[in-house]
């Protein structure tokens, strides 16, 4: 959807709650993240790196941050949290390594 042209730059921010590891292709939903956002506009991200079973890449912590600046990306900030998250109904009270961060679009 968000790959039509009428999107292309058309956002100054975007927020990804987790998300981005729920993803086949995490690399494909940060260049669609990317190309909807004006120069200067932020990402916003908070969630884990569990990764989909089926994905094809999967980035660990400073990888994920080396591919988003060779795209353009200026780190921000970085923030590690380690919580208990979900409960019996939901993630079975997994403790999770969650990452949030901002970065800025600095390069088309």
């Amino acid at each position: 959807t968000y790959r039509h042209a009428r999107f292309s730059g058309g956002f100054d921010a975007v927020v990804t709650s987790f998300f981005l590891d729920a993803t086949e292709d995490a690399t494909d939903v940060m260049m669609v993240i990317k190309s909807v956002l004006k120069r200067g506009g932020s990402w916003i991200n908070v969630g884990p790196l569990l990764y989909h079973p089926h994905s094809t890449i999967l980035l660990d912590e400073e990888e994920l941050t080396q591919v988003l600046m060779a795209m353009g990306f200026e780190m921000v900030s970085f923030t590690r949290l380690r919580e208990d998250w979900g409960n019996d109904l939901s993630l079975r009270g997994q403790d999770l390594q969650v990452i949030s961060f901002a970065a800025k679009l600095v390069q088309d």
